[in-house]
């Protein structure tokens, strides 16, 4: 058998096989790159969820005790008592470092919250 022939039948293969083969695995990198990045995103938009329901817990809970207690001799009706909460939960959010996360989606994040908790709440903004 003649092996001297066969080296270069080999390497002409190759040449042609090596940039087929290195585009499917850009491709395929290409795509696992991908759905790792997306991954990544859906992670920290569940953080950022999780964060927002944290602090609407917490603001709407101030913003009771502060129509309470009317403490600062201030009496809040159900408007204040929302923008009160609202801007609590914005001021942690950029505290946190979040910007950007718009007031409407906190206003409704709210009084979401409160009709689960309490349906009869008088803590709307209506």
């Amino acid at each position: 058998m003649d092996w001297s022939n066969l080296g270069g039948t080999g390497l002409e293969v190759l040449n042609f096989l090596l940039p087929v083969l290195s585009s499917a695995i850009v491709i395929v990198l290409s795509a696992l790159a991908k759905k790792w990045v997306d991954k990544l995103g859906l992670e920290r938009s569940e953080r950022v969820d999780t964060m927002i329901d944290k602090y609407v817990g917490l603001a709407i809970h101030a913003a009771e005790r502060t129509a309470t207690k009317k403490i600062g001799g201030m009496e809040l009706d159900g408007r204040d008592k929302l923008s009160l909460a609202t801007r609590t939960v914005l001021g942690e959010l950029e505290q946190s470092g979040l910007k950007g996360i718009g007031e409407e989606l906190i206003k409704a994040r709210i009084e979401s919250y409160l009709e689960v908790r309490n349906p009869e709440s008088k803590f709307k903004g209506n």
